[in-house]
């Protein structure tokens, strides 16, 4: 064969290589518009997929939970399955997250375990969510998306860009529970109230209108324009269509119709006349017999009261006897006039003998039951003028103890014993049923200390325990049966009076080595301690009480005399005057308040014990000897409850359980004119 010259070696390679060359181009546009269009069908697929996922969740989400007109990048949808409640749709990290269901430790925020709605063949640039309100119509968000496909290769960069809004299509229906985040949520708001909730019948035993925590509790429909009302499950109450209400009864047949008893409080009102047990009442008010119908108790419209009888001509009318009942009677009838015929109401004579003063002309000597020239005695009405009882002895004998009364009940607490016992006994008396109980102890031991009680509690202040003088103040609260210690007294001192004025407590005297005149205020509101105006005489072992918010300091010792001083503090003004001195000079008293009448009781004096009881009338500064107490005794305590004074413990000699009852009003004797 012949070969190729040079030449046509040359030429030949020369056009191959153009032909290869335009070949290698042509693969090259080939290839990069294939890598450009599978990028762009990638971009364009997931675009396609989270858009169409997205309006998926907002159309069947109940609510879009993003503030209005505020862009955000997380879109946060309330559902109806609890079980994907809330959902929340983010851009992290170029990639979008999808949240369905609540995170465990706070269910209003959503789940932390996420699925990826995009992959990582594209990256998210940006993702922008937007609520749009158009009430009345449904609420639309507005979405702004970006994605560009994930390649190093800058030609294959394909970048979409989408825009859109998506809207809730219909008003949420539920196939479960709706169930707020929190409990602060509301169904509508002022100003974009619903028009009305349609609810089931329910039942009395399970209410349609019912409350969480009292699903027995609440409204239902107990027939046709019937409400029922029902507590505890059971119906209490309904209301019929003729506007009756029935409490108790479901057989209405007036406006208000009541099964059982009914009461009226003093600011209650009535118009027209009522009836008790009778539909025809024949007065402003009456009161008829179950079995006879009849009244017993009738009221007319010229304030004339009956008693059975339904006529009474008098502005009080009893067709019977009347009888004045109690195992201890306190109630009289007063301001009776002197008898003029034979059929009038007998005559009454005060009697004060047993109080040192005489007894009036023509009246009966306390107890008689003999005849009084002109008078026949028909009885007497005791209202304890003036005696004393025993009660049920305090559990442990003690002396220097404090008292205070927390609704009706005397705490007797502290004091020293024949055991040469500093205590922390707290013993609990109730009057009512004249029986002692034992509370928890105080925390301190000691003896010669103060008491004084403030909103139920019992502060105890000051006081002595066998080596030291205490500044000591510890607070009991009665409702708790607990103990805590306070803000403690500024000068230390024991045998001090105490007293409360509106809320604030006066720590008063005592002895420290000095017999003192100290004036300490105890604010319990702020746990804290004020300096006032000192008692113009120094002293220790007195008593204080307290009537019309002033303090009187009475009695006790100073440095070298038994002391009758009776000096009164007011708070209001800070200063003390000097008032009408106690008839008998004393110290270790006690003193209690009934009726603005200041009770000075028992103490020691040079003499020794003493029974003496006197009396203080602030409003006429003046004194009166009343009964004395059975018990001779000092370093006792003394509390008043509805106006008996209990005098508690002490020493005579010995160490003392007593506890005795003093009552300081009347009797009255009933005589019948011959």
């Amino acid at each position: 064969m012949k070969a190729f010259t040079l030449i046509e070696l040359l030429l030949y390679t020369a056009i191959f290589a153009v032909v290869g060359g335009l070949m290698t181009g042509i693969l090259l546009t080939v290839t990069q518009v294939h890598q450009r269009e599978s990028a762009s069908t990638e971009v364009t697929s997931q675009l396609n997929f989270v858009m169409q996922r997205l309006r998926q969740l907002v159309s069947e989400s109940s609510n879009i939970e993003i503030d209005a007109v505020v862009a955000t990048s997380t879109l946060k949808l309330r559902m109806k399955d609890p079980a994907k409640d809330p959902t929340c749709i983010s851009l992290v990290n170029g990639t979008i997250k999808l949240a369905e269901g609540p995170d465990p430790s706070n269910p209003n925020n959503c789940t932390t375990n996420t699925s990826d709605l995009t992959n990582d063949r594209v990256i998210v640039d940006t993702l922008s969510f937007k609520k749009f309100t158009q009430y009345p119509g449904h609420d639309t968000v507005s979405v702004d998306l970006q994605m560009t496909y994930n390649s190093d290769n800058p030609k294959s960069r394909v970048q979409r860009t989408l825009s859109t809004a998506i809207a809730r299509v219909s008003a949420a229906t539920f196939d479960s529970n709706l169930l707020p985040g929190s409990t602060s949520y509301e169904i509508g708001q002022q100003g974009a109230s619903w028009g009305r909730i349609y609810l089931n019948d329910g039942t009395a035993a399970s209410p349609a209108y019912t409350f969480a925590n009292n699903t027995g509790l609440g409204l239902f429909r107990a027939g046709d324009n019937i409400l029922g009302f029902s507590t505890a499950g059971l119906e209490r109450m309904r209301i019929d269509a003729n506007g009756n209400i029935g409490i108790a009864t479901t057989t209405a047949s007036y406006t208000l119709d009541v099964f059982g008893t009914f009461r009226a409080f003093a600011t209650s009102t009535f118009s027209g006349n009522i009836g008790i047990g009778t539909s025809t009442p024949s007065g402003i008010l009456v009161v008829a017999s179950s079995t006879t119908g009849s009244g017993f108790l009738t009221v007319l419209p010229n304030g004339n009261i009956g008693i059975g009888t339904i006529s009474p001509v008098e502005k009080l009318e009893v067709a019977g006897n009347i009888k004045l009942s109690g195992a201890t009677p306190t109630y009289k009838i007063t301001n009776l006039a002197s008898p003029t015929a034979s059929s009038d109401a007998a005559t009454k004579a005060y009697v004060d003998a047993a109080a040192g003063g005489s007894t009036p002309s023509g009246a009966l000597a306390p107890f008689a039951t003999s005849s009084v020239s002109g008078w026949t005695y028909t009885g007497y009405y005791e209202i304890k003028n003036n005696i004393w009882a025993v009660k049920a002895s305090m559990p442990t004998a003690r002396s220097g103890l404090a008292a205070a009364v927390v609704n009706n009940i005397i705490y007797a607490i502290g004091g020293y014993n024949s055991s040469n016992s500093y205590l922390t006994t707290n013993q609990a008396y109730d009057p009512l049923t004249d029986s002692w109980t034992t509370r928890a102890s105080m925390p301190t031991a000691r003896a010669y200390l103060a008491a004084a009680a403030v909103n139920n509690i019992i502060y105890a202040i000051g006081g002595y325990n066998s080596s030291n003088y205490l500044t000591t103040n510890e607070a009991y609260d009665p409702s708790t049966d607990s103990w805590i210690t306070r803000t403690s007294m500024p000068t230390v001192r024991r045998d001090l009076a105490a007293a409360a004025v509106n809320n604030i407590i006066y720590a008063i005297g005592g002895y420290n080595g000095s017999y003192l005149s100290t004036n300490e205020a105890y604010d319990p509101s702020t746990n804290s301690w004020t300096t006032k105006t000192s008692m113009p005489t120094a002293r220790a072992y007195l008593a204080a009480a307290v009537v019309n918010n002033i303090i009187y300091a009475i009695g006790g010792y100073n440095s070298s005399n038994y002391l009758t001083t009776n000096e009164a503090y007011d708070p209001s003004t800070n200063s003390w005057t000097t008032r009408a001195s106690m008839p008998t000079a004393r110290e270790f008293l006690a003193a209690a308040v009934v009726n603005n009448i200041i009770y000075a009781i028992g103490g020691a004096s040079i003499s020794g014990y003493l029974t003496t009881n006197e009396a203080y009338d602030p409003s006429t500064n003046s004194w009166t000897t009343r009964a004395s107490m059975p018990t001779a005794r000092g370093g006792l305590a003394a509390a008043a409850v509805n106006n008996i004074i209990y005098a508690i413990g002490g020493y005579n000699g010995s160490y003392l359980y007593t506890n005795e009852a003093y009552d300081g009003q009347y009797i009255f004797y009933w005589l019948k004119k011959d």
